[in-house]
């Protein structure tokens, strides 16, 4: 008989029984003995109280380190509702589509859950690597619900991945998404990929696509749909898009472009005035096979076109005025990113214009990288008016110095008369965080220190120097300056870099060599 049964009004068996317990992992069962045992025990004897004190925490913490355990490795997927688990599916999907193959190789419940779920493969992507087996697996397994096809390449064994899906239903497509595919092929080898699934199409790219007669039948649908369209070195039907299409919010365009059609694209603009981004790239250089040019409809153009939705505008040049002829038309009212690149005509009147018009009273961001202005000072009243911008970007500019002067300039009060409206700070660009004076060979290191001390050296009082800098918010409203380029800025000596880089945590000089001088230079 153990020894429990012989004394059981001592306390010896229990502390023996729960330790037997602990041993073979029966944590339980060893607390309760554990308390049976503090039961019985005299409280005059403190060693052995402490005792079995040390061996209920022991046992305690074995419990917690066992439940942790239990926790980690517990199926919790098994307790999820169906809609739930495919709505986590979904949102991992949303962002990679290849993704639903690595879902399915989990777990035996995760796979069958992933393969009854058409909506998980409503998402084609097809390019070089084993296009015929993936439009195969897709095929079975969408349903028919197949939304967004994207053709990355224009070889053979791409198209025998294409051709698979020639019986396949594209009634639900939404996004097509094509880059040097012959079109000729692909609606031949593709029959339903009809005018009307053409037309409820929301979302459309169109990459170095060649048959330019079958490219214009991606235009031709009556009452388009369309939301997003971007365009590659790709022609397309301007007037066909200008009559057809009215629900446009993104417009992308980098390809060469006839200006007798001038009036269709900004017919085009005067029917989507919800539009909120537009780049416009129009190339100098004539495509490999010269486009079939499409006939301008005779148009009463408005004066001007109000686009009060439109926050994103982008401008790339090639020759002449071509990339930013229309922007006299369009009244803007909050743009925040504002964008020039290789214009090679002076600004200034469109920025005048801008400015006249309120926009810049939004901006937070603007970039122009190989522009000229006849006069710095417009760039100078611009900035003035753009209190909210963040970003600044003058990539090889010439007077670049100039408004770096100007940013420098201004006073800033102390953080103890900050909130006196009499005393109000004088600083150009107040939010100003990231700035890129990239290549601009007239920037001094004058200007450059000067501005970085007004930002990012607050004075705590008029008798506290300058220069020591203070690791305390601004309660003034001036933003730090947290990123600085000076990349190609050969008059900013090395003991200037150095300082620069003690008080600005961002900060890139790169000195350029000269196959990269001789690249720049257009």
């Amino acid at each position: 008989m153990s020894r429990i049964h012989i004394y059981i009004y001592e306390y010896q068996g229990y502390a023996r029984s729960a330790k037997l317990f602990r041993k073979a992992n029966k944590l339980n069962s060893a607390l309760k003995m554990v308390d049976m045992a503090l039961k019985r025990v005299k409280q005059s004897d403190a060693k052995r109280c402490q005792e079995l004190e040390a061996l209920r925490a022991e046992i305690e913490l074995a419990g917690e380190k066992q439940l942790q355990d239990r926790r980690r490795t517990f199926y919790h997927f098994g307790k999820l509702p169906l809609e739930l688990a495919t709505t986590i599916f979904g949102l991992i999907v949303e962002s990679d589509h290849a993704s639903v193959i690595r879902l399915a190789r989990v777990s035996r419940e995760w796979r069958a859950v992933v393969l009854e779920t058409p909506f998980l493969w409503s998402t084609l992507s097809l390019s070089s690597r084993h296009p015929v087996a993936k439009a195969k697996t897709w095929k079975q397994r969408c349903g028919g619900l197949l939304k967004r096809l994207h053709v990355r390449s224009g070889d053979m064994t791409t198209i025998w991945g294409v051709q698979e899906l020639r019986t396949t239903p594209l009634s639900f497509l939404r996004a097509l998404s094509l880059t040097e595919v012959r079109m000729d092929h692909f609606f031949n080898i593709l029959p339903t990929c009809t005018p009307l699934v053409i037309q409820n199409l929301e979302y459309l790219e169109l990459d170095s696509l060649i048959a330019q007669k079958d490219i214009y039948k991606l235009c031709a649908g009556e009452h388009m749909r369309l939301q997003t369209l971007i365009a590659k070195d790709t022609p397309l039907d301007w007037p066909a898009l200008a009559n057809n299409c009215s629900k446009i919010r993104t417009l992308t365009f980098r390809a060469w472009f006839d200006e007798t059609n001038l009036p269709d694209f900004i017919w085009l603009l005067h029917r989507n005035k919800q539009m909120e981004t537009l780049e416009i790239c129009f190339l100098e250089r004539l495509p490999m096979h010269l486009p079939l040019l499409c006939p301008s409809i005779p148009r009463d153009l408005p004066a001007r076109i109000d686009m009060p939705h439109l926050t994103r505008l982008s401008f790339t040049g090639g020759s002449g005025l071509s990339s930013i002829m229309f922007l006299p038309y369009l009244t803007l009212r909050h743009v925040q990113s504002l964008q020039f690149s290789k214009i090679r005509v002076p600004l200034d009147a469109y920025l005048r214009r801008l400015q006249e018009d309120g926009a810049i009273t939004s901006l937070k961001e603007f970039k122009m990288n190989h522009c000229m202005l006849a006069d710095p000072a417009v760039l100078v009243k611009l900035l003035h008016d753009a209190t909210q911008m963040e970003t600044l970007e003058l990539e090889c500019y010439s007077d670049a110095g100039h408004i770096a002067e100007a940013l420098a300039e201004g006073t800033r009060v102390p953080c103890s008369e900050s909130q006196d409206p009499s005393r109000p700070s004088t600083v150009l660009c107040p939010r100003l965080t990231r700035i890129s004076f990239a290549h601009s060979l007239d920037l001094r290191e004058g200007p450059l220190i000067r501005l970085v001390k007004l930002r990012n050296i607050l004075p705590i009082n008029p008798t506290v120097d300058a220069v020591s800098p203070v690791p305390q918010a601004s309660a003034d409203g001036i933003s730090k300056v947290v990123s600085l380029v000076i990349d190609g800025c050969a008059r900013v000596e090395g003991g200037t870099v150095s300082w620069l880089r003690g008080h600005v945590p961002d900060l890139s000089c790169r000195f350029d060599v000269k196959k990269e001088v001789r690249r720049r230079n257009w």
